[in-house]
């Protein structure tokens, strides 16, 4: 599936922690799995397709598991990052590791961070001061309920107000990245010294005479674009 916001692998990466998405006792539905079953529409009806853009999210279960190079790259090569926090998110190493990976990359003050919050918990260092989206509400005594448990209802509106409120923004960063054409993200993650500054590849470009010169520099400006070197490299023009 290709994707909307250019140079990247997925547009969205969602980070959750699995004890989130396990179905309470009697139940037949994941929590997590609902907001997402119920965002995706929604991210393509503002985009104006289904398959605009490409949401990836992790279904196996990764508790015991070791953190793998695999995941971790594709964190990396997200454009965005939808994290579910949680009580749970916070005790999870590996989802530590994928924020702290994603916030080392793009940078805290990117925007591209987006946390939906299931219920309400202090906040660790890395998530302070971003905008959080409630999926939690206070009954009449004051104690918090987490919304959509243990299924979605559609008498419950503010469910589905928040959750169109989320696309709303997503689609919104994702416009404005590729509107940037992908290239100061890009130009971020090499002066990070990322693995995204590493060429996926080399090509040699063959010369060409002079009436196809300016297709030349077409293609090669498109390979560059997709981080792929091109040979041979110019020679610097001097002055005699």
């Amino acid at each position: 599936m290709a994707t909307y916001v250019p140079h990247y692998k997925h547009d969205i990466y969602v980070s959750y922690a699995h004890v989130d998405n396990e179905p309470l006792a009697g139940a037949d539905t994941r929590w997590v799995t609902n907001l997402i079953t119920g965002l995706k529409p929604l991210l393509g009806q503002k985009l104006g397709r289904a398959d605009a853009y490409s949401l990836w999210m992790d279904n196996t279960i990764r508790a015991y598991e070791a953190i793998t190079r695999h995941l971790l790259e594709q964190v990396q090569d997200s454009a965005i990052l939808l994290l579910i926090l949680s009580p749970g998110y916070v005790a999870s190493e590996w989802c530590c590791r994928e924020l702290s990976t994603f916030v080392a990359k793009v940078g805290k003050e990117a925007g591209r961070v987006f946390v939906v919050e299931r219920e309400p918990i202090e906040r660790p260092e890395a998530l302070q001061d971003i905008l959080g989206y409630k999926f939690w509400v206070k009954n009449e005594a004051g104690n918090p309920r987490t919304l959509g448990v243990p299924r979605t209802n559609f008498e419950e509106v503010v469910y589905f107000q928040r959750l169109d409120d989320l696309a709303s923004q997503l689609v919104e960063k994702l416009k404005s990245l590729k509107a940037q054409g992908g290239t100061a993200v890009v130009a971020s993650a090499r002066l990070a010294g990322t693995s995204s500054s590493v060429p996926r590849a080399t090509v040699f470009l063959a010369e060409v005479t002079d009436d196809l010169q300016e297709f030349r520099a077409e293609v090669e400006r498109y390979l560059q674009q997709q981080n792929v070197r091109v040979l041979p490299i110019p020679s610097p023009i001097t002055k005699s």
